[in-house]
């Protein structure tokens, strides 16, 4: 048979908008790229705005900037749940349509499934209180005081965020704080800062402390491992750290913000298991790391991760050692600080005792005069994951 391209009447079929690209776009990018969401500019709900941002979009989703998931999903180093992870194809398709001059096609859409939203209960609430206007430096990272009124210690399976803004968060992580010297510590930094809560950039800076779940967008509700719980202790009140968006205008955007929590006491309880590494890293390199790795003393089984560098993070990479063998646990080779969440692992990796698990973790100080330190304010940096294990 003779292709009609031989007489000038064929032509290769590239993709197009509504046929191709819209739905990416609606899958992986509009709940925040549109009107009224978290990312209002580049809105992306319609062809108009796609076209006119086609350049951006390419660059973006090439080198994984867009959509921010840090989590490698590729399969080689473990699945996630929920994954924002674009395939190969989809990035070659976006690609391919703004290179042939972003074409519109069809103008009657493909059809795009709804999302479904996660079922929530609220069971318990804690809520920071005041309407805040962040601003640069220390100002627009806080940490806040609040209260779940537990009579009894309980499971928390699932946390939404609600705000008056949603532009105004990137980020919340709950502490617990597990004793009444942590309580006192806590509220000593408070009452010593003039603005409402105080400041704090990595942990909660107060002792025995414990993470319960960090959260990003663009969803309102983090679940944590189907089934599954960590434990909240009666009496005790909670740090809720915000790391708020400050990218417009200095932090244009004011908010008030409050958690609500669902609580299971039927869940399966998971406790959190810091692997760290630390150090100080050079100046001015492209590249520097630090690593290490810690023991395990009994059988336990990995469901989730949530892995804490500061702004020069760039990897981190987790690996189960047995013996001579490595298995890659996770790898966070996109690394952004403000999008920094709970992963949950969509097969779960056992650990055997004797087993040790690595974490190293790669930072880049060009423009850095000094050694950049660990430790808890903006200029110092962290190498830390905390696994939510269970036995």
């Amino acid at each position: 048979m003779i292709c009609a391209a031989l007489l000038g009447g064929c032509r290769a079929r590239g993709p197009t908008y509504h046929a191709d690209v819209a739905p990416i776009l609606a899958a992986r990018c509009r709940d925040c790229h549109q009107r009224g969401g978290v990312a209002p500019v580049p809105t992306l709900d319609d062809y108009a705005s796609a076209r006119m941002y086609a350049q951006p979009i390419k660059v973006a989703v090439q080198t994984r900037r867009m959509p921010p998931w840090g989590a490698d999903d590729t399969g080689l180093c473990g699945k996630w749940e929920g994954a924002r992870w674009l395939s190969g194809d989809e990035i070659a398709t976006i690609a391919a349509w703004q290179e042939h001059g972003a074409p519109e096609g069809d103008a009657r859409p493909a059809p795009i499934p709804p999302r479904r939203e996660s079922p929530f209960r609220a069971d318990a609430l804690l809520d920071t209180g005041v309407v805040y206007r962040p601003g640069l430096g220390a100002v627009g990272n806080r940490c806040f005081i609040a209260d779940p009124a537990l009579d009894r210690d309980r499971l928390l399976t699932a946390i939404r965020v609600v705000t008056t803004d949603a532009r105004a968060l990137s980020q919340v992580t709950l502490f617990a704080l597990d004793s009444p010297a942590a309580e006192t510590a806590a509220r000593a930094l408070d009452a010593a800062d003039a603005t409402p809560g105080y400041a704090c950039f990595g942990t909660a800076r107060a002792p025995d402390t414990r993470l319960l779940a960090s959260w990003s967008w663009p969803e309102p509700v983090l679940r944590l491992p189907s089934g599954t719980g960590v434990r909240m202790r009666a009496g005790r009140a909670i740090v809720v750290q915000i790391h708020y968006d400050i990218t417009t205008a200095g932090g244009a955007y004011q908010s008030r913000t409050r958690v609500e929590l669902e609580l299971d006491d039927r869940a399966r309880e998971l406790r959190v298991l810091p692997v760290a590494a630390d150090g100080a890293l050079a100046e001015a390199k492209r590249y520097v790391s630090v690593e290490s790795s810690r023991s395990i003393d009994r059988p336990l089984r990995v469901f989730a991760v949530a892995p804490r560098m500061h702004i020069r993070g760039e990897v981190m990479q987790l690996q189960v050692e047995r013996g001579a063998a490595r298995q890659c646990l996770a790898n966070f080779d996109h690394w952004h600080f403000y999008n920094g969440r709970l992963f949950n692992a969509v097969n779960p990796i056992d650990v055997k005792a004797g087993d040790r698990i690595s974490i190293s973790c790669a930072y880049e100080t060009l423009g850095r005069t000094r050694p950049t330190l660990f430790g808890d304010d903006i200029d110092d940096e962290e190498c830390i994951a905390y696994l939510f294990v269970g036995d």
